[in-house]
């Protein structure tokens, strides 16, 4: 899972960097069910994005066990109905 939380693009090319402790992005891999990590840090590259619809690109993720996770992905746009904080 990997989710934008703050300055969202009005266009693409866009790139981003996660980094532990901060949350403009975040990204985290669930290898069995309830057991989930966050990446400690890795890079966002949205090749293209259009509000409403999708986006397209690469990601790299930096995981605290030493395993890197990359890949090519087509994403479908999704606004969350329900937000919960703790």
């Amino acid at each position: 899972m990997i989710s934008i939380n703050e300055n969202l693009p009005s266009s693409a090319p866009q790139s981003y960097w996660i980094k532990s402790g901060k949350y403009a992005v975040l990204a985290s891999r669930c290898l069995s069910p309830g057991q989930c990590d966050a990446a400690t840090s890795g890079t966002l590259h949205l090749t293209t994005f259009s509000p409403g619809k999708g986006a397209t690109g690469e990601y790299e993720l930096h995981f605290q066990d030493g395993r890197v996770e990359r890949d090519s992905f087509n994403a479908a746009w999704h606004v969350a109905k329900h937000l919960m904080c703790g």
